[in-house]
């Protein structure tokens, strides 16, 4: 609609054969046979923040709706299933070296069977890094599935030395459930991580340590270059 605002909307097919998995803690993997999905589905993305890599201003909101099928109607000669992800990021700076990152993230699966290839991952340092409902989490390295409802809070300070390096410390906190309307008395994770940034000319360069009480063992992040 405009260079802030973006709606989307269509049906897509996806065919997935297994062999080797990323994941952690996986669940009875042994078994899967290769299967095909036919998905509706609807994206809405609003974003303003002035910068890709280290913004100091701006919000980034997201929100995603999917229903699969099997055969455009059914999954496996039942209703079919759904999947709702909500996403927001504000960026603000009290002062011109000091940024505040609080944001909520989101996704709930609706229905019930619901197959491997869409079950919740959680972990590592960005969204769909490795499959599109990934949802990033400060202090678990390797992605993990979880339960079907996820809700996440976070929180980073930035401090800006020099020009062009960075201090980051962030916080998050997560409750996971089966039942949505139970997930205030869900699992709880906890994690946070401390690192430091060089925004050079081939992209930033970022370091950092974390932990959480998933992993319960002290992690390092590294990153070289732009995120694609």
């Amino acid at each position: 609609f405009n260079q802030n605002l973006m709606l989307a909307a269509g049906i897509r097919y996806e065919h997935f054969r297994y062999k080797n998995f990323l994941f952690n803690n996986e669940k009875n993997t042994t078994e899967l046979k290769p299967e095909g999905f036919f998905s509706y589905s609807t994206r809405l993305r609003y974003e303003t923040m002035d910068n890709q890599t280290y913004p100091t201003r701006g919000t980034s909101l997201q929100a995603s709706a999917d229903l699969y099928t099997d055969n455009f109607v059914h999954y496996n000669d039942g209703a079919p299933f759904g999947a709702v992800s909500v996403w927001w990021k504000h960026v603000f700076s009290p002062s011109r070296r000091f940024t505040l990152i609080p944001g909520v993230y989101s996704r709930v699966l609706i229905g019930n069977d619901f197959p491997y290839p869409y079950l919740n991952r959680m972990g590592g340092d960005r969204p769909g890094k490795y499959v599109p409902q990934q949802l990033p989490f400060a202090g678990i390295d390797v992605v993990g599935i979880f339960d079907n409802s996820l809700l996440v809070t976070q929180l980073q300070l930035r401090q800006r030395f020099g020009n062009n390096h960075y201090a980051m410390l962030t916080g998050n906190y997560a409750l996971s459930d089966d039942k949505f309307f139970k997930i205030l008395k869900g699992r709880q994770i906890v994690g946070t991580s401390l690192g430091y940034g060089y925004n050079s000319l081939f992209g930033p360069l970022e370091a950092a340590f974390n932990w959480s009480n998933e992993t319960r063992k002290l992690g390092f992040y590294l990153n070289v270059g732009y995120k694609f």
